[in-house]
């Protein structure tokens, strides 16, 4: 452990899978494990980072819907004046034609 990890503390200690693969198989065989640096042991922080993500997406989820709904909501208003606009135009056509009469 270099003076770096012992001035951050026990708490923010890693054990990757290169170090075991050294400490379990020497120096030698370390090539073995080159380039595989994930946390093995990382306090809880890859299941905080999980439900973090799930909240995230599931934040997303409820935006999306609520978009959805006002979206629909807008043309079902919009299909509303139409049927309005519409009966106001037969309307003011009967009254021309009986206008015209």
């Amino acid at each position: 452990m270099d003076a770096q990890h012992r001035a951050i503390g026990l708490d923010d200690f890693e054990v990757t899978a290169q170090a075991l693969i050294v400490a379990f198989l020497g120096e030698a065989q370390g090539f073995l494990g080159a380039g595989v640096a994930a946390p093995i042991i990382d306090g809880g922080a890859n299941k905080a980072n999980y439900q973090a993500a799930l909240s995230r997406r599931d934040e997303a989820l409820a935006a999306y819907r609520n978009s959805l709904l006002v979206a629909l909501r807008e043309v079902e208003d919009c299909l509303a004046d139409l049927k309005g606009l519409a009966r106001s135009r037969a309307a003011l056509e009967r009254a021309l034609t009986s206008a015209q009469e």
